[in-house]
């Protein structure tokens, strides 16, 4: 059976759809199953904001030692440990990275997201040539007409897949 044929069946037998690429960075190979369709990102989203965020900070125009201060209102539900704790926090950027992409904290995410900006990081988005991966709203907040079909971002298995192989 082929990718395609495999893909298909799996999506039969979930009862969904499935996006995946797959890149061979040594060869320059991609191969993809609905690879180019916009889909939901959920927290997949953060690896772009990590990515600008750390651009930002090697080129000086952001503090990796930057302090925010954590406060009752900012925080949100969902996977995460600063919910959990006393407003008053005090944390650097470096910090506030760390727990969105290892814990997946939300409220790292959009403390993140209030300094830095949802257009500021789309703009850093496409110029890490991600033209069609966007953050829409912050998390847990409510839906606008944009996010409804995806929620918290969208993107494509392809570009993601390109990301990570440029990371690597």
């Amino acid at each position: 059976m082929d990718l395609h044929g495999l893909a298909a069946r799996l999506e039969r037998e979930a009862g969904g759809r499935l996006a995946f690429a797959l890149h061979d960075i040594g060869s320059g190979e991609r191969l993809g199953h609905r690879a180019d369709e916009p889909v939901p990102t959920a927290s997949v989203i953060k690896l772009p904001m990590l990515a600008h965020i750390a651009l930002e900070a090697a080129a000086g125009r952001l503090d990796w030692e930057a302090r925010l201060t954590l406060a009752d209102g900012v925080k949100a539900p969902g996977s995460g440990i600063l919910k959990e704790l006393g407003a008053g926090l005090a944390l650097s950027v470096r910090d506030l990275c760390a727990l969105m992409t290892a814990l997946s904290d939300n409220t790292a995410t959009n403390m993140l997201i209030d300094l830095i900006g949802i257009e500021e990081l789309n703009a850093g988005f496409r110029a890490l040539g991600l033209m069609r991966t966007r953050l829409l709203r912050r998390a847990f907040s409510p839906e606008t007409p944009a996010s409804r079909p995806f929620g918290l971002g969208v993107t494509t298995a392809h570009e993601m897949a390109g990301l990570l192989g440029r990371i690597g």
